[in-house]
């Protein structure tokens, strides 16, 4: 794999609101936050050269994750997609794990914390990267907030990974 984009859900209705977690759908809020990381989604994918393939999208089965991969679908109409059961809550070694079995030169993982904030944190703490984008995603991984990685390695120790974009802090930040 030569790229891999995390993202996390956009902002969901309140736990309290449900019995299954699993069953928490996007607020207004949520809808707008993925519309608006989607346009950046997209631009970031096209540097990458992954439009209209080899984008391969991997999304958690909730419904917050299957939401906000509605609400990016349209700008990456060429994208490969599927529902992974194990992304649902899943930890950052298992996240790794499937973004790689995919087998795609482009991943885009949509799934939850902690797991998602973990793996960025152990990517960019191999990468070295004491950049302001880099700094607020070591402390904060928020709702809609992606992190787009070049990798060297298939392996998590080894992955040579090196942050490329974010939109941590509401706006589009390139390494």
């Amino acid at each position: 794999m030569q790229h891999l984009i995390v993202m996390r859900h956009a902002k969901a209705a309140s736990e309290a609101d449900y019995a299954n977690d699993r069953e928490r759908p996007l607020t207004a809020r949520g809808l707008e936050d993925a519309r608006l990381a989607s346009l950046r989604l997209a631009e970031i994918a096209q540097e990458m050269g992954a439009p209209p393939a080899p984008l391969r999208v991997l999304i958690s089965p909730a419904i917050r994750t299957r939401e906000t991969w509605g609400a990016i679908a349209p700008v990456l109409p060429g994208a490969s997609f599927s529902f992974e059961e194990r992304l649902y809550m899943a930890p950052a070694e298992a996240i790794w794990e499937i973004a790689m079995a995919s087998g795609a030169p482009a991943c885009l993982i949509i799934a939850h914390n902690p797991g998602l904030h973990h793996l960025v944190q152990i990517l960019l703490t191999q990468a070295h990267d004491h950049s302001g984008a880099a700094r607020t995603l070591l402390q904060n991984f928020p709702t809609s907030t992606f992190a787009a990685f070049s990798l060297t390695g298939e392996l998590l120790e080894a992955a040579g990974p090196r942050l490329i974009a974010s939109n941590a802090n509401g706006s589009t930040t390139r390494s």
